[in-house]
């Protein structure tokens, strides 16, 4: 049966942010390759909270690698819907429907982004999300002002183009970096 997606959902809308970060559809060849798994892969030490906001609410599986958990969501709808937002890392972007929804989804958004490529800097009181895809920051660069209505600022970090991992040689790309308070301060004019 047919499962409608819930658009008043902030757990929809966070996993968009997940998914944006580090997730990925795929098709069963056991089903004539239709599309209908929703792959979102997490760091292990942060698989508990990540669990604690999906349980009792989307059914998963869960695939263990050796630094990261793929919750692996069987779900045609969510597939197919999460495919609006592009797929692979360099593009992937924020449709513009998505500008247009009420702060509150917009905000769940940005945490399941956050959550999935960025950090909070506690001492300067900062956040920061790292992207190799300049159109996705510059979208979500539009969604923390809606949000939180103060300034951010964007950095291209030019990367050579390959790099050494644990003893292997791989491709490295350019990342943009955008920084963000949700504070309100006296700079902010």
């Amino acid at each position: 049966t047919k499962k409608e997606l819930d658009m008043n959902d902030e757990l929809l809308w966070y996993l968009c942010g997940r998914y944006l970060g580090d997730g990925w559809t795929r098709t069963r060849k056991d089903r004539n390759n239709n599309l209908d798994v929703v792959v979102i892969c997490c760091g292990k030490h942060k698989a508990k909270e990540f669990e604690s906001k999906i349980k009792d609410r989307f059914n998963y599986t869960i695939v263990e690698e050796r630094t990261t958990f793929k919750y692996q969501f069987s779900n045609k709808e969510l597939a197919h819907f999460l495919n609006q937002f592009g797929k692979g890392a360099k593009n992937k972007f924020i449709p513009g429907f998505v500008i247009d929804l009420p702060t509150d989804k917009l905000k769940q958004l940005i945490q399941g982004y956050i959550d999935s490529d960025g950090c909070y800097d506690s001492k300067n009181r900062k956040y920061k999300i790292t992207s190799i895809n300049q159109n996705l920051i510059y979208g979500i660069s539009q969604c923390i002002a809606k949000v939180y209505k103060c300034p951010y600022s964007i950095c291209k970090c030019e990367r050579p183009s390959k790099c050494v991992i644990e003893g292997r040689t791989v491709n490295q790309n350019d990342t943009y970096d955008i920084t963000f308070h949700t504070d309100k301060r006296k700079q902010d004019r």
